[in-house]
């Protein structure tokens, strides 16, 4: 299943947009950490040996506050973004992976019914137990939150009364998700 994971973690990531986003943000980064240790070196200079800027010290520190949290805030744009660029791209192609994404979806359902089963064997509160999910295709789930502009997922709990044939914990089943064929994933 790592594999799986991984191989369509990677794909978005050959994407030309993404690529370029990254080095973008990945320059950002490295601009606010300059700027931080050269004001700070500045401050310590000035505190320690008394080595000033003279008119251009208040203007080097004042620019510098700035632009170390503007280059911060910058980085986060370009993770929004590189999010956004991500979601257009499956979006786009909807076929992509498309059988790895139903195994995942099996062995997800197969994870909810073994919590519930759990839950039910132990008398457990299933309000203790939320959940963030993508998607609520799911059986024997009850949705809280939905995803808002700034959180993209659903908040989820078990529903214990929804689900009546989860299995009593320990009981195997034949019924197995079956994995994808290697051939579907690119790489064996």
């Amino acid at each position: 299943m790592e594999r799986i994971l991984l191989e369509m973690a990677a794909t978005p990531g050959e994407l030309p947009s993404v690529l370029r986003l990254f080095k973008l943000r990945s320059i950002l980064n490295y601009v606010g950490y300059l700027l931080a240790t050269v004001i700070l070196l500045l401050v310590l200079a000035r505190l320690l040996i008394g080595y000033s800027l003279g008119e251009y010290w208040g203007i080097l520190v004042v620019a510098s506050i700035t632009l170390i949290p503007g280059s911060w805030l910058a980085a986060q744009y370009m993770n929004y973004r590189i999010a956004v660029e991500v979601e257009r791209y499956y979006r786009e192609n909807p076929q992509l992976h498309r059988r790895e994404k139903l195994y995942l979806k099996e062995v997800n359902q197969r994870l909810i019914d073994a919590l519930i089963s759990h839950l039910k064997a132990w008398k457990m509160d299933p309000g203790d137990y939320t959940m963030g999910l993508y998607n609520v295709d799911y059986e024997g789930i009850r949705v809280l939150e939905t995803p808002t502009s700034l959180r993209k997922y659903y908040t989820v709990i078990p529903d214990l009364e929804s689900r009546t044939s989860c299995k009593p914990q320990g009981e195997v089943s034949g019924n197995r998700p079956r994995r994808p064929h290697r051939s579907g994933l690119g790489r064996a």
